[in-house]
């Protein structure tokens, strides 16, 4: 049997319940605001500013928060089902 090393809890648990709500919170804001970036990104001309490449890197960030949210929420419906 291996021995414990460190200092943290044998039992440690984290806070799902409080990650599920703020999973939920996040995925459809960045999701909003990545459609929004996008859309203006989309409609921006030449010498607005932001620029279209800004809007594009700022939609993109957005979306790629949003999936890192709704794999979070994933990662916790099968954590909380274990429980």
């Amino acid at each position: 049997m291996r021995t414990r090393r460190g200092t943290e809890p044998a039992n440690a648990r984290s806070a799902l319940r409080l990650r599920r709500i703020l999973a939920t919170t996040a995925l459809p804001l960045f999701v909003v605001a990545a459609v929004l970036l996008a859309l203006g990104a989309a409609a921006a001309g030449p010498g607005d500013t932001p620029t279209r490449t800004e809007l594009a890197v700022l939609a993109g960030v957005c979306a790629l928060l949003a999936a890192t949210a709704g794999i979070d929420l994933l990662v916790l419906r099968r954590r909380l089902r274990r429980q």
